[in-house]
Formats: C-alpha cells, sequence, structure tokens
C-alpha cells in the first residue's frame, strides 16, 4: 500500500529528494510533483517538471497494489520551447514517448519489486545510435523516479526495491 500511494500522487518533490543524475547534467528538467484527478482508467495524472513543462498520463490500467499504466497525453503548445532542446521534446519531431507503465510485486519477503517501463517512438532514423542515447537517458530517469518512490515508500516502513527496465 506505502508503495501504490507513491504512484499515482506524487506530492511536491524536492531537490534534495531526487539523486544526482545524467538527466540533470544534460539538462532535462526535474519532475516536480504529479497529481491525479480521479482513479481509475480513464482518469488522468498531470505531470509537472521544472521551466513548466506539463504533460498528461491517461489511465489505461489501474490494478491497485498491482500496476498503474497510461498513455502519454503532450499539448505541443502548453510546452515552453526553451523548456527542453529540440531533439528531446516530448512529443516532438525526434521522438515520442506513447506508454508507460508501474508494475509492483511481492519479493515474498515483505518487500515489494517496483519496476517503470516506457514505450518510446524514434522518428531520427539514427537507428543504433539514438536507441543507445535513448534508453540511456530513459534508463537513467527511471531510476530518478524510482529512487524518490523508493525513499518515500520506506519513510512509511515499507520495503521497496526499485529496477529501471
Amino acid at each position: 500500500d506505502q508503495v501504490w500511494q507513491q504512484l499515482y500522487q506524487v506530492n511536491t518533490i524536492k531537490r534534495t529528494e531526487l539523486p544526482l543524475s545524467l538527466s540533470q547534467l544534460i539538462g532535462i528538467p526535474l519532475p516536480l510533483q504529479a497529481d491525479m484527478d480521479g482513479t481509475g482508467v480513464g482518469a488522468t495524472r498531470t505531470s509537472t517538471w521544472e521551466r513548466d513543462v506539463k504533460f498528461e498520463e491517461i489511465i489505461t490500467q489501474w490494478l491497485p497494489g498491482e500496476q498503474l499504466a497510461y498513455r502519454f497525453n503532450f499539448d505541443h503548445y502548453a510546452i515552453p520551447a526553451q523548456a527542453l532542446d529540440q531533439h528531446v521534446r516530448m512529443g516532438g519531431a525526434y521522438f515520442s514517448p506513447l506508454s508507460g507503465a508501474y508494475q509492483l510485486r511481492s519479493d515474498g519477503h515483505g518487500g515489494t519489486w517496483l519496476s517503470l517501463t516506457t514505450t518510446v517512438e524514434d522518428r531520427t532514423h539514427f537507428g543504433p545510435y539514438s536507441r543507445f542515447w535513448g534508453e540511456l537517458i530513459f534508463r537513467d530517469y527511471h531510476r530518478l523516479l524510482l529512487t524518490l518512490m523508493k525513499q518515500r515508500a520506506e519513510r512509511g516502513k515499507s520495503t521497496l526495491q526499485a529496477t529501471p527496465v
């Protein structure tokens, strides 16, 4: 329950809660919070990042304690042009995150394994080169988010092991 609570309603994130990451070093905005407008399939989670970046995650699977899956919905006009480099602009000309999912499972010893996956469309036509950089950046960002969830859940006396996918 502690882990599940961290997923759908992410209260204000302090910079000190986030580990140093490649994402930060190359200038990708950090997450600030995520707010749900309801629960269940069809609900919307609005994710807010630094530099006025906001986007929606429309819930496609809602299995409390097991899975939270979503598809991304980007309003390209709502994300300031200067907030992200054109090569990493979400839903831009080069790539577009399509969907994501958190999976929870018991480790058999009272703890929880949490994984995060993101499906991304690569429009660069650079093949292995763009895949390498895309996977590196998403793995790093996943680690950043999973570390945050782990720390917050553990404050609630839950044991969480986070694995980026």
